[in-house]
């Protein structure tokens, strides 16, 4: 009876178990129920995340390569209100004038975009409808 049990031993203990710590996922599959893998890499009920678009303007004039060319490169963030937790998206190319979110949860209430290495950045609160429009200035 012990030899069975040693070999299984051994078959898995060349097997790595991966787990992971409750409500942390990589994607919806990871989550339990109908709970669903937010962008922060938690799980959540599907009704306390949301789609999220930001928008943004340089100096007032639409994002495009000429309005752009002294920020090219910016950063998102989205600021959790409970904790100061943030959700970081860089690089994100200027003269999109876009950024859409999916499954971010709703107590990332708050966003900024500023330049990549620069000391400019501009917040605001998102909306019930989760939009939020923003005007980078120099």
């Amino acid at each position: 009876m012990r030899l069975p049990l040693l070999a299984l031993a051994a078959l898995l203990a060349g097997c790595p178990l991966t787990a992971q710590t409750p409500g942390e996922c990589t994607e919806n599959a990871d989550c339990e129920g109908s709970q669903v893998c937010a962008r922060d890499e938690q799980c959540y009920a599907a009704d306390d995340v949301r789609s999220v678009t930001v928008t943004w303007t340089v100096n007032g004039e639409p994002a495009a390569e000429v309005s752009c060319m002294a920020t090219p490169r910016l950063f998102l963030q989205f600021v959790r209100s409970s904790d100061d937790g943030q959700l970081d998206f860089t690089p994100v190319p200027c003269e999109l004038g876009r950024f859409f979110v999916d499954k971010l949860p709703f107590e990332f209430g708050e966003v900024v975009l500023g330049v990549q290495g620069g000391a400019r950045s501009v917040s605001a609160r998102l909306g019930a409808s989760g939009m939020a429009t923003l005007d980078l200035r120099f």
